[in-house]
C-alpha cells in the first residue's frame, strides 16, 4: 500500500464523525434539543455510544458545534465580503443573496437555529448562542454606520437600520426552511434591498402573484404601485417557483 493512502481506519473514524454531524443535524432540526435524544443521533448515525463521545463531550457540545459553525461561516462570509464589495446597497445585496443561496442548500441549520432561540428549555445554550448572535448583529450594524457616513442612507440609528434590514433576511429564511415549495432567488434579494434602501415605492420586479410564506395561501392579484422613476412597479415580496 503507498505511504500516502490514508489509512483505512482514519478513513471510518471521520467517516463516522461525519455521520454523527449530519444525524445531529436532521434530528435536531425536525425535533430541536430537548426532543432529540443521544440514543436516536447515534443509531441514525450507525455508531456506538462511545463513538459518539469520542468526537463530542456530551449533547450539548454536539449541538453547539454546529450552531457555531453556521455562525462563525456567516462571520466570516461577511468580514470577507465588506473588505472585497464597496457601497451599502451591494453589500447588502451581496449578503441577502448569500444567506439566500445557504437557506437553500441548508434549511436544516436554519431550523436548528430557530430552535436553540425560541423552543424547548436549552438554558445552557442560549447565552452561547446570543454570544455569537451579538458578532452576526455588531457586523450588519457595521454596514449601516458605513452606509450613513457615506450618506448612501438618508438617516436613522444604524442599530435601528440593522434590526430592520435582519427582520426582512431572517424571516424569508425562517419561512422558507419550512417551506417545500418555492424558492429563494437573487432576483427576490435584490428586490429586497431596494424596498430597504429606497423604501416601498420605489421599483421591484413584475409578478402575477403575491403569496403568503406563512399561511400558505395565495392572494392571486398584482400589488401594482408607482415607482420612483415613475413606471409601474410590482411587489415582489415572496418566493419565486420553478
Amino acid at each position: 500500500m503507498p505511504a500516502t493512502q490514508p489509512n483505512d481506519r482514519e478513513h471510518g473514524q471521520k467517516d463516522a464523525e461525519q455521520r454523527l454531524v449530519e444525524s445531529a443535524l436532521t434530528l435536531f432540526s425536525e425535533n430541536g434539543y430537548d426532543g432529540t435524544s443521544i440514543r436516536a443521533i447515534i443509531e441514525r448515525a450507525r455508531v456506538t455510544r462511545p463513538v459518539l463521545y469520542y468526537y463530542f463531550k456530551n449533547k450539548e457540545d454536539l449541538f453547539f458545534r454546529l450552531a457555531h459553525s453556521s455562525f462563525a461561516e456567516f462571520n466570516s462570509f461577511l468580514d470577507e465580503m465588506t473588505a472585497r464589495v464597496s457601497g451599502c446597497r451591494e453589500r447588502l445585496k451581496t449578503l441577502l443573496r448569500w444567506v439566500f443561496e445557504q437557506t437553500e442548500r441548508s434549511p436544516e441549520m436554519v431550523r436548528l437555529i430557530l430552535h436553540a432561540f425560541f423552543s424547548g428549555s436549552e438554558e445552557n445554550l442560549r447565552p452561547r448562542m446570543r454570544a455569537m448572535a451579538e458578532g452576526r448583529f455588531a457586523r450588519i450594524v457595521g454596514i449601516m454606520r458605513d452606509g450613513l457616513e457615506s450618506g448612501e442612507l438618508g438617516g436613522g440609528d444604524p442599530e435601528v437600520l440593522a434590526l430592520v434590514f435582519s427582520g426582512i433576511m431572517d424571516m424569508h429564511s425562517m419561512a422558507r426552511a419550512h417551506m417545500e415549495e418555492g424558492r429563494l432567488t437573487v432576483e427576490l434579494a435584490d428586490a429586497l434591498v431596494d424596498v430597504f434602501m429606497d423604501g416601498a415605492q420605489c421599483p421591484a420586479p413584475s409578478v402575477k402573484e403575491v403569496k403568503s410564506p406563512f399561511a400558505g395561501t395565495r392572494l392571486d392579484r398584482p400589488v401594482a404601485r408607482p415607482g420612483c422613476d415613475g413606471k409601474t412597479a410590482r411587489s415582489k415580496l415572496e418566493f419565486s417557483e420553478e
